[in-house]
């Protein structure tokens, strides 16, 4: 027996029952698209590559790829444009003559 009454989930919160984001928690995520440029506070501006109910994954500029839970991750609209990318080119290999 329990001296305490039952608590209750905060607003906002995932539906213990079903174990997914309520309907507002998908709202944020929704928001972001693929291709979108974001900012997100400790690693800077990046542009999402994927994104889902469960994750949201973005290739920062300056930190490379990195993944988030999508009902965790706080983002920002970003306006700064991506950064040029290198185009991957290797020296060509020398020859042993």
């Amino acid at each position: 027996m329990s001296y305490f009454p039952p608590r209750e989930a905060p607003p906002g919160s995932p539906n213990p029952a079903r174990g997914r984001p309520n309907s507002q928690e998908r709202a944020h995520v929704a928001k972001f698209a693929k291709g979108d440029r974001v900012s997100q506070p400790t690693y800077g501006t990046g542009t999402i590559t994927e994104t889902d109910d469960s994750y949201t994954v973005i290739d920062f500029d300056e930190h490379g790829i990195r993944k988030f839970l999508s009902e965790k991750v706080t983002l920002t609209r970003s306006t700064q444009p991506a950064p040029p990318r290198a185009t991957g080119r290797r020296k060509a290999a020398k020859s042993k003559a």
